[in-house]
């Protein structure tokens, strides 16, 4: 489908009503909810003609809100790749019809003469959803960040729809995925970026999530079957994510702790590859087989031949044990609810995420002791040193993320981390 809209000369949209045959408004009478009328401003005498005006809306109808931001198709999973990768749209909503391109907007009540109501960004600090290559408000220079800019606010954006079947999640992003991949040369492993895997599993969320049970819609990878979501990944995950990977991380004195291999197939073997990324202090370190299966006795050639390639990554990682306690709620100003971390003296030495209560009644995750393991080191200026970890939970050999957050480096130290092979499914 990315093809298809890339090279389609406009898309038409139907951003009105809530289904798919809402129909197109304006092109019978009677169909919009606000109609145009002429009015008789000055009849026609003998050497004038008439003046008749014409009642409009306004082509903003909030001054912060984008004008399909409150439509139905604008929530809509699947409708993302048409807004994102169409170079021109022709939109019908319930009162008028726009125009949009990468650059501007026009809509059919615009009133130039007045100035330039006609340009209307996405939202007040930001533009048109687009991959186009020109530079637009307020992005940087350089180029590549300008894609790893436009990459998170896809994911942002993306993940904030809602999909009537949960298990969309790849197929619903990959034409998107495709159109990142031609324009950057990028590979992507379960919508995140494998020359930056290791500063992509540091994905983040703000507003809440909980995991995402669905296996997949349709049969996919080599295996033609129904699988399951990583949790490393955010299609793993119900709820906004956001994915920072621009080189000013590393810039701002973020150290990377990891580096990532996964188990692929060759004429019926198992075959550990490892995946490119930024460099990270484990460089030096390789997972082999054979380590595998000495860590991890469970984990048989056998068993890993029958799950998807890619879909396990394994690692070298300092590994530490946390008291989770759930934050008081009165001092909640964010959706989900937060937990903090808290070391062996009862001494609050970090948090996690909010995360939304369904998840934490499913896994219990706000509370006891919980394995952490270190997958950043941050240091801003003077402050002192954090340490970014994510929240596993073990299975059978393999850890499942629960969460993330952040420990300070001296609590880390203090608690004795103990360097682990781990698999992280």
């Amino acid at each position: 489908m990315s093809h298809i809209y890339r090279c389609a000369s406009f898309t038409i949209v139907a951003a009105s009503g809530d289904n798919a045959n809402a129909g197109l408004p304006g092109l019978r009478p009677g169909t919009r909810s606000f109609e145009q009328e002429e009015v008789l401003a000055a009849p026609a005498t003998d050497s004038e003609p008439a003046l008749s005006l014409m009642t409009t809306t306004n082509p903003k109808l909030k001054a912060s809100v984008h004008y399909l931001e409150e439509t139905t198709w604008n929530t809509r999973g699947w409708t993302f790749q048409e807004r994102y990768l169409s170079n021109r749209c022709l939109i019908f909503t319930q009162e008028q019809v726009y125009f949009s391109c990468n650059q501007v907007v026009f809509c059919e009540e615009s009133y130039i003469e007045h100035g330039p109501p006609y340009l209307y960004p996405f939202e007040p600090t930001g533009s048109e959803l687009s991959l186009g290559v020109a530079r637009q408000h307020a992005e940087p220079d350089d180029a590549s960040e300008r894609f790893w800019i436009r990459y998170r606010a896809a994911v942002e954006r993306f993940t904030r729809r809602e999909l009537g079947y949960k298990g969309d999640v790849y197929d619903a992003f990959a034409g998107l995925q495709r159109a990142l991949s031609d324009m950057s040369g990028e590979k992507f492993v379960w919508g995140l970026p494998c020359s930056r895997l290791s500063a992509a599993l540091a994905w983040d969320t703000f507003s809440g999530q909980r995991r995402r049970g669905d296996l997949s819609t349709l049969p996919m990878t080599e295996l033609n079957e129904r699988v399951a979501f990583p949790s490393w990944s955010w299609m793993g995950w119900i709820g906004e994510a956001h994915v920072s990977v621009t080189d000013e991380r590393l810039e701002l004195g973020e150290t990377l702790l990891i580096g990532s291999f996964c188990h692929a197939k060759n004429a019926g073997r198992v075959v550990i590859e490892r995946i490119a990324h930024q460099r990270t202090v484990s460089d030096e370190v390789v997972v082999r087989f054979d380590d595998i299966q000495q860590a991890m006795p469970s984990l048989t050639e056998t068993r890993l031949l029958d799950m998807p390639s890619n879909h396990v990554l394994f690692f070298w990682a300092d590994s530490g044990t946390f008291k989770v306690e759930t934050e008081p709620q009165q001092k909640l100003h964010i959706p989900g609810k937060s937990c903090k971390v808290v070391d062996v003296n009862n001494k609050s030495v970090g948090n996690t995420r909010p995360m939304q209560a369904e998840h934490y009644h499913q896994t219990g995750c706000d509370s006891g002791e919980w394995e952490v393991i270190a997958i950043s080191r941050r240091q801003l200026l003077d402050v002192e040193a954090f340490i970014t970890v994510i929240q596993i939970d073990r299975q059978h050999d393999i850890a499942y993320r629960l969460n993330i957050g952040e420990v300070s480096e001296s609590a880390w130290n203090d608690a004795g981390p103990k360097r682990v092979l781990l698999a992280l499914g």
